[in-house]
């Protein structure tokens, strides 16, 4: 694929909504689209998710957005992911937070990890990875109580696109991520290590697990400050920089 041709953001916003269609349905949940943009509602501790797909929004479709995250229940977590910058949210109560959105075109994946992760499909091993991330990404939401199966349905599985990754110290979980490949790129989502396994190469670990299985496509991801060094020695570049506006029950 040549990559000069292809919008970076448009790449990632189309996999990061075949991503949410995927774990909403895993979850029992429903994606539900408009034009450009769409929204999950889920449970009370998943709480509401909408992304914002298009540039070209107009106003009777971003006073819907707001409207339903303004009247979405504040004993949950609601999550506005908004690529354009179109929304102003501050006047409902979210916080905005700025988010580098990178991609990497395919190529050799550089450097050599200090230690091995690798996909992992058993039962018994996704619900580990669920386990890493949930403490180690981390979803605080799914923390107290932690029940298996609740933030990664074993259902995942049962879509082609959808793979898992797991790192191991001495035998032990450190790290995990899990991909969706939708037939253009492979986003990478969810980059977890747990707290004691920080600064070890952990995350290098699963990213580069998910790199080699994702082959020559480009592959995606939306960045944390502190991960995004690790990207960008991987070979991620910013494509756009997003604005995530959040209400948390934390």
């Amino acid at each position: 694929m040549e990559m000069e041709c292809v919008d970076g953001a448009t790449v990632a916003n189309e996999n990061a909504a075949a991503w949410w269609d995927a774990l909403a349905s895993a979850r029992g949940n429903a994606m539900i689209r408009r034009r450009g943009w769409f929204w999950v509602p889920g449970s009370l501790r998943s709480g509401l998710r909408i992304m914002i797909l298009r540039p070209d929004l107009g106003p009777d479709a971003l006073a819907e957005i707001t409207e339903l995250a303004g009247s979405w229940p504040r004993t949950s977590r609601i999550t506005v992911e908004d690529p354009h910058n179109l929304v102003d949210l501050t006047g409902i109560g979210l916080t905005p937070n700025s988010l580098p959105v990178m991609l990497r075109e395919p190529g050799p994946v550089p450097g050599t990890p200090r230690l091995a992760a690798s996909v992992v499909t058993d039962p018994a091993e996704i619900a580990l990875v669920e386990r890493v991330v949930v403490d180690g990404f981390p979803l605080r939401q799914f923390q107290q109580p932690y029940t298996v199966g609740e933030a990664l349905p074993l259902a995942l599985t049962d879509h082609p696109g959808v793979a898992f990754y797991l790192a191991r110290r001495d035998g032990e979980p450190v790290g995990a991520c899990m991909t969706m490949y939708d037939g253009v790129a492979g986003g990478i989502y969810w980059v977890g290590t747990l707290p004691e396994h920080r600064s070890q190469g952990v995350g290098r670990a699963v990213m580069t697990a998910a790199l080699h299985h994702l082959g020559n496509v480009p592959a995606t991801l939306t960045a944390t400050a502190a991960g995004q060094p690790l990207y960008e020695s991987m070979g991620f570049r910013t494509v756009a920089e997003a604005t995530w506006w959040w209400h948390t029950t934390d």
